[in-house]
């Protein structure tokens, strides 16, 4: 059994005589699953953002990207919230759907929620049911998640048990 550090140090010399961007990635990719089973979340971030860098993300379907959703939770978890809205600005200004643009916007939501900055929470999450409400059948999962965290804001910072029951309901 090595030191984690020393393992890590070898793979990054294994990178840097590496030609092939796909065998970087796969470096990288063993990197990243090291570093989650040893638990150590700013080098899961670290290598996250290494495996993300090297993806292409596509552009027409950002919300199916496997590792988007956990650099957000990443991100959250180590409250750098400051990446995720930076990121999210960016990545909504190139998104081409519906899908997506719900995605993102419950994504930046989630942050101000977890950054208790409660009143732009309420806020973005009032705008997407208000905006998208006619898309409600089509994107339930998503609006069952918009309902939660209102229901959660409302228990949780507005000890208004009535409201959060019914939008927990």
């Amino acid at each position: 059994n090595f030191p984690i550090d020393e393992i890590e140090y070898y793979y990054l010399l294994a990178i840097n005589s590496s030609t092939s961007e796909l065998q970087i990635k796969n470096i990288y990719s063993i990197l990243l699953s090291i570093f989650q089973s040893s638990g150590d979340v700013s080098k899961i971030l670290e290598y996250t953002d290494k495996v993300m860098s090297l993806n292409n993300l596509n552009k027409d379907d950002i919300s199916s990207d496997v590792y988007l959703k956990k650099w957000f939770d990443l991100n959250r978890s180590l409250g750098l919230y400051n990446n995720i809205y930076n990121y999210i600005d960016l990545l909504y200004n190139e998104s081409s759907n519906i899908k997506d643009k719900l995605y993102l916007t419950i994504e930046k939501a989630k942050t101000y929620f977890y950054d208790e900055n409660i009143e732009n929470a309420i806020q973005a999450f009032d705008e997407l049911l208000f905006d998208y409400e006619q898309d409600l059948l089509s994107y339930k999962d998503y609006f069952s998640e918009i309902y939660y965290y209102l229901g959660e804001i409302h228990l949780k910072f507005k000890y208004d048990y009535k409201t959060a029951l019914n939008y927990f309901d």
